[in-house]
């Protein structure tokens, strides 16, 4: 693995001659959305060395314990197969013979089952395309990627070309032991979306979504001698400290992001909210968000420890929402800093980190989810 974050062809190509991939190992290329080498640069290298590679865009990468969006990450990893790119994900359904591969070689018994995903984030079919992917796979795989995006929307790449709607699936060679967690408080519910089109609330509580949710956000606010209101206009500056809860019952609530309103104040979230969903209002401090990130590598910690064998973790995976950045603002580092303190409890293994659009995660009762707001960590093991 490594990193850059200034343009240097020569040190580039120094690093990659010095990579040595085997048989069945791929590169797996992360690039922040204003990243110092372009798509063609760094395929123009790598197509050179007979290299496979897939990656994607993503608002920014972790480097150094910070973030930032002008930096790539290059990580090696076994893979079973090739990896799979799915050009347009709304049509899946072409890629039946890929995907069948895939099950097969986990029907076989192959012991080490983490499917690895990349997915447009700008494309609302993204949720769909998760439940398809789950459909082949169900829960004899552990999941886990996140939603890639940023300035451009062409965020998918690999040896042949940059796409948008696209998506990249990658059937790795390792075992992932997951932690997941928001670190946000609920302070109203219950809120029913009784009408919704895909991520679109467009009624809740049989009225207007932006009536009821600003109502609600507004009082909270006044509760706190805030001199502040929830209006159309900049609405994300506050809207951001307070997303949306979906409700389930013996597990955690699913995060989702409201960005916007649109001219009818219907609202505009990060995912799709089931028809007639309970929703809890949450509120973003920052405190919590910041120990949030640290719990997380605690879960797998303590999940690590209860196996009979001892694991030694060769990357891990720190996937990250933009929407956390935006509300930690300068403080963002700290919650970075806080999975670097806490990986010494796992063996103070290397870092992947991206901030991205939405996190995937198979943590909770082994679904495959889409998440906002959320910090997923990722422990991979042979």
């Amino acid at each position: 693995m490594f990193t850059l974050d200034k343009k240097n062809k020569a040190e580039f190509k120094k690093k990659i001659s010095e990579m040595k991939l085997k048989e069945r190992e791929v590169l797996l290329v992360l690039m922040g959305e204003e990243c110092v080498f372009e798509y063609q640069e760094i395929a123009d290298i790598l197509n050179n060395n007979n290299i496979t590679f897939v990656g994607g865009f993503f608002p920014a990468v972790i480097i150094e314990n910070k973030k930032t969006k002008q930096g790539l990450i290059v990580v090696k990893l076994p893979v079973q197969r090739e990896p799979l790119l799915i050009k347009n994900m709304e049509r899946i359904s072409k890629y039946k013979n890929q995907l069948e591969d895939m099950k097969k070689i986990i029907d076989r018994g192959a012991k080490n089952k983490t499917v690895f995903i990349i997915g447009d984030g700008h494309n609302d079919f993204l949720d769909d395309f998760l439940d398809e992917i789950f459909n082949f796979f169900a829960n004899s795989v552990d999941y886990i990627g996140g939603a890639a995006g940023g300035a451009e929307p062409i965020c998918i790449f690999n040896n042949q070309d940059s796409y948008r709607n696209a998506a990249c699936v990658l059937l790795l060679d390792l075992y992932c032991q997951q932690g997941i967690k928001h670190g946000l408080q609920d302070v109203f519910n219950p809120l029913i979306a009784t009408k919704i089109d895909r991520n679109v609330i467009k009624e809740l509580n049989w009225d207007n979504p932006f009536k009821v949710y600003s109502e609600q956000v507004n009082a909270i606010l006044a509760q706190e001698d805030k001199q502040q209101k929830l209006k159309k206009e900049r609405f994300q500056d506050i809207s951001r400290f307070f997303p949306v809860g979906i409700i389930r019952e013996n597990q955690d609530k699913i995060i989702r992001d409201i960005w916007g309103v649109n001219e009818k104040g219907e609202l505009l979230c990060g995912g799709k909210v089931p028809e007639n969903g309970v929703l809890s209002l949450m509120k973003a401090e920052k405190k919590n968000l910041i120990e949030a990130s640290g719990k997380a590598v605690e879960q797998i910690s303590e999940k690590l420890e209860k196996k009979e064998t001892a694991v030694k973790p060769k990357i891990i995976l720190f996937i990250d929402c933009i929407a956390r950045a935006q509300v930690l603002g300068a403080d963002y580092n700290k919650a970075v800093q806080m999975i670097y303190e806490k990986n010494r409890l796992i063996g103070q293994q290397r870092v992947v980190g991206v901030l991205s659009m939405g996190e995937f995660s198979s943590a909770q009762k082994g679904f495959i989810e889409y998440y906002n707001m959320t910090t997923v960590v990722g422990a991979l093991y042979e």
